[in-house]
């Protein structure tokens, strides 16, 4: 008899045997076989020649998870009968095998991976160490359709670090999973991930991190916020009381009002006003006004040559009002060398202000 020859060895500790050549036990029930490998902790052979077993059942798969062998059911899931893949991840995540529900987590079918990732993480607030020997950045990418709470979780408990080289296959994140970044991240950290996030909210988080006091870095990465109004962002910054920030950056700005450039002059930076491109086009003529409209003499006639110099070479359409004041501050020749900078019906008449002020020679 078969099932009495397999049982003796058994008894003989020779179970190895057994198990290797299963096939040859004809009549054998290899449910009993797994029942007799786990009764002696050897319940993890049966995952080493799985192909050898029959019919088990939910209650074998129970038996090995309270055995610390439940990575043989996560392993393979499909050998097992009428298992409700949901309870069964969760009973391995509370015996502290939630490992193996990751590593597996393809044979788990129709369970909610948000579920899976908040119980693991929960078990691991009594068992840090076991949360954090997790290899995250394997298995973040398995994850999918999180939902906010299990993302809030996962940032709080877990250092960025270990999650970050997988982090950016996050798409559309709500804003405030970004509240919580804003806080444990560095800021160029957070805008080197900020398309993990909806384009929407990006003037938002950008508020964010101006409230913080990264009004400099918001700035001087202002390029990776698409979309975001840059004449708002420099209001927000100046109304924050950093308006030397946008001074000294107006070079990343695009779009600035009239309301902005008089700001500026008043708090005393009317340097910042040499970039009028940077303005918004209808104003830019006025921008300039500002910027020439300087009482002591000698700097009106520096600042003057190096506008026409460095500056007006750049620029197009610009009002002849400009062109009258560079002439005033003896800057003819600097006006009639970029005269495409003027519409061309204003040329003739930027002609006869250069005659006029004695620089017939620059027309000729």
């Amino acid at each position: 008899d078969h099932k009495v020859l397999a049982d003796t060895l058994f008894d003989l500790k020779e179970w190895r045997g057994v198990v290797s050549h299963l096939p040859n036990f004809q009549g054998v029930d290899t449910l009993h076989i797994a029942n007799r490998l786990i009764d002696i902790n050897f319940g993890w052979l049966i995952g080493s020649e799985i192909s050898y077993f029959n019919n088990l059942d939910a209650s074998v798969a129970y038996r090995l998870i309270e055995a610390k062998d439940g990575g043989v059911v996560a392993a393979h899931l499909s050998k097992f009968q009428d298992l409700n893949h949901t309870d069964v991840a969760y009973s391995l995540i509370k015996s502290g095998q939630g490992k193996h529900v990751l590593d597996h987590l393809f044979n788990f079918k129709e369970v909610d991976h948000s579920e899976i990732l908040k119980r693991i993480l929960d078990l691991g607030k009594d068992d840090p160490i076991y949360k954090t020997s997790l290899r995250w950045a394997e298995y973040l990418p398995k994850l999918k359709n999180l939902d906010n709470q299990a993302i809030h979780k996962l940032i709080q408990e877990i250092p960025f670090n270990e999650i970050e080289p997988v982090f950016k296959n996050f798409h559309d994140l709500d804003i405030s999973v970004a509240q919580i970044l804003v806080l444990k991240l560095s800021t160029e950290q957070l805008i080197k991930h900020l398309g993990v996030f909806k384009k929407k909210d990006y003037s938002a988080i950008a508020e964010m991190l101006i409230e913080k006091g990264e009004a400099k870095i918001v700035v001087r990465y202002i390029y990776s916020f698409e979309g975001v109004n840059h004449n708002e962002l420099a209001h927000k910054i100046i109304n924050k009381g950093e308006a030397a920030v946008v001074a000294d950056n107006v070079i990343h700005f695009n779009d600035l009002d009239l309301s902005v450039a008089r700001v500026l002059v008043d708090k005393g930076y009317r340097r910042s006003l040499g970039y009028p491109d940077h303005f918004q086009a209808h104003i830019q003529s006025a921008v300039i006004a500002m910027y020439l409209d300087v009482k002591d003499k000698s700097k009106s006639e520096e600042i003057a040559k190096n506008f026409s110099s460095y500056t007006l070479p750049g620029l197009k359409d610009v009002d002849v009002s400009v062109a009258y004041s560079l002439i005033e501050s003896y800057c003819a020749s600097g006006v009639i060398e970029c005269l495409n900078a003027f519409r061309l019906e204003d040329h003739f008449e930027i002609a006869k202000k250069v005659i006029e002020a004695d620089k017939a020679e620059y027309v000729a």
